[in-house]
């Protein structure tokens, strides 16, 4: 804000500073009020406070864009619906297959119209896929059992050699209601080999106790 303080000077020049020209009663009046300062000078004196200093604008700079983490992608799959052990994608050869094991479609599959079944003591599948320079491998697939007795199992397993086996699940009797259930299993803590391989092993004793599986799939980058 600016502050100004004026002086005047009466109509005759005189040296006594002009009061109000307008007696009290609210009408002119003819005798002019003087008072006893003297007037020494007519000018106007301004006085101006600091001039605030302008706050600086802070300009973020922007950080370097993050690279997007690939996500996984699949190496090697198997829904069945080729009816046979050759189909799939992926795979350096086709399921070895002995025992009481097909693919079929009977038992109702989890997805599709054809499933790995294996049934009674007999029935053995493996199959080797290359996850050489791979990270971060997944096996993952939909399982079921069904009328198991004590003492009967059916076992998942994988190798990075086909020599030492690692059995990853066992079903057993109370697991066997028949009912597909998802099944995913991190592979970090084995070798990635040119030639891993997975096998489904039963360990039935009749035709009427049954292993299924269906949409196998290896993933990983």
């Amino acid at each position: 804000d600016t502050v100004y303080t004026v002086r005047f000077v009466n109509k005759n020049n005189d040296t006594t500073l002009v009061a109000d020209p307008f007696s009290s009663e609210g009408g002119r009046d003819n005798t002019w009020l003087h008072l006893e300062a003297p007037v020494r000078d007519f000018q106007a004196q301004t006085t101006t406070g600091p001039i605030p200093t302008p706050t600086p604008v802070v300009t973020a700079t922007p950080g370097p864009t993050p690279t997007p983490t690939p996500g996984p992608t699949v190496i090697a799959a198997d829904d069945f619906e080729s009816s046979d052990f050759t189909g799939g994608t992926g795979w350096l050869a086709s399921w070895f297959s002995s025992g009481d094991a097909i693919v079929t479609g009977v038992g109702s599959p989890q997805e599709g119209a054809e499933h790995l079944r294996l049934r009674r003591g007999t029935g053995y599948v493996d199959r080797s896929v290359d996850l050489s320079g791979r990270s971060n491998v997944t096996l993952q697939f939909w399982a079921k059992a069904d009328s198991f007795e004590a003492g009967e199992t059916a076992m998942v397993l994988v190798s990075p050699d086909g020599v030492d086996w690692t059995v990853l699940k066992t079903w057993s009797d109370g697991e066997d209601d028949n009912t597909y259930r998802f099944y995913q299993f991190d592979l970090s803590s084995f070798p990635m080999t040119s030639q891993f391989w997975v096998a489904f092993d039963a360990e039935m004793s009749a035709a009427n106790d049954r292993f299924y599986v269906d949409d196998l799939t290896f993933t990983g980058q």
